[in-house]
């Protein structure tokens, strides 16, 4: 008897982990197309989700087809999705310090130390004012897409001065404008769907990107000829529950969309860095010529930037501390 009550108890225990949000929608809007390791990372936390919490109704919109990424912050805030990774780059509009990996002082560093800064404790207490501003939850660590890079269509870049003059697109985000502009080129926004005719059409001759957005949308059909790796900043995807959705849920259901988005970016951050390297040999298979900067001119120019850190920081009410907290692991590291 008492066996069977405690089966029973189990078997309540599973009902109520999948009944808990049942008949509730679950709205995912990403702007890349669904061949994007982003939205293959997406679909493996959807899939488990699934499983774990069979009556969560998970719609995924792919291509931007409800919101562009610039939109999602506020389409969370007033509850039309459920769920978004935007890039930080379109987070800085409402919380500057979204920007905070984008300074200049990032400018053609290695990859460990960006990511020493994401999943330390400044990556904590930027989730913390992302919470905050943004009302949501952040599930978990950041998906990086890679270092953007500049990509062009008729000018071979072969050094940083190549750049002047230059219409580049980007996707948002002030410092990427402000750090073009001191490079002597002339940023554009344009939204992801809208590259592949923006260059095609000649409204821009390069764009600020990876190699992996690159392949998803087959840029060198749109007259991508050439690449310049300088690493400009860590493109980083940050993934965001609305909080009402989250504030609703029992405790069993949170920690199943804990456990879910643990389990999607590990297997993501592995995928994107192996995209990366497979995306820039297919790159170079279709065509485009691939430049490599050289480092001595990005320390240079680096060093060079940090004169125009201090009033971007200034502009964009940026925390003093938290950016003086970043410096001063950097300068230890021997980076600035």
């Amino acid at each position: 008897m008492n066996c069977a009550i405690r089966m029973a108890a189990v078997f309540a225990g599973i009902v109520l982990a999948g009944s808990a949000v049942a008949d509730e929608k679950f709205r995912i809007s990403i702007e890349t197309a669904p061949n994007h390791f982003r939205n293959m990372t997406v679909d493996r936390f959807a899939a488990d989700m699934a499983k774990r919490v069979p009556g969560l109704k998970i719609e995924i919109y792919h291509s931007a087809q409800l919101h562009p990424d610039r939109d999602v912050p506020k389409a969370l805030r007033q509850g039309t999705i459920e769920m978004g990774m935007p890039g930080t780059w379109q987070i800085d509009k409402v919380e500057p310090n979204a920007a905070l990996i984008d300074l200049p002082a990032f400018f053609g560093l290695a990859e460990d130390m960006a990511y020493d800064v994401i999943d330390g404790p400044a990556g904590q207490k930027l989730n913390a004012m992302f919470e905050r501003k943004l009302r949501v939850k952040i599930l978990g660590p950041w998906l990086p897409l890679g270092f953007g890079n500049t990509y062009t269509t008729s000018r071979e870049l072969r050094s940083l001065a190549d750049l002047k003059g230059m219409k580049v697109r980007i996707p948002g985000g002030a410092i990427n404008a402000e750090r073009y502009k001191f490079l002597g080129a002339n940023p554009v926004l344009v939204p992801w769907p809208d590259v592949p005719l923006a260059l095609s059409q000649g409204t821009v001759e390069g764009v600020y990107t990876t190699f992996e957005s690159v392949r998803s949308a087959q840029l060198w059909d749109s007259g991508l000829k050439h690449a310049f790796v300088e690493r400009a900043a860590l493109l980083p995807y940050v993934p965001m529950v609305n909080l009402a959705f989250w504030d609703k849920q029992k405790p069993e259901v949170q920690q199943h969309l804990l456990a879910a988005w643990k389990d999607a970016v590990a297997w993501g951050r592995e995928d994107g860095r192996k995209r990366q390297v497979d995306a820039m040999k297919l790159a170079q298979s279709k065509g485009i010529s691939v430049v490599q900067a050289d480092q001595a001119e990005l320390d240079r120019v680096r060093r060079a930037m940090l004169s125009i850190q201090p009033d971007l920081v200034k502009k964009m009410n940026m925390d003093q501390g938290l950016v003086d907290e970043v410096m001063g692991e950097l300068k230890k590291a021997g980076a600035v």
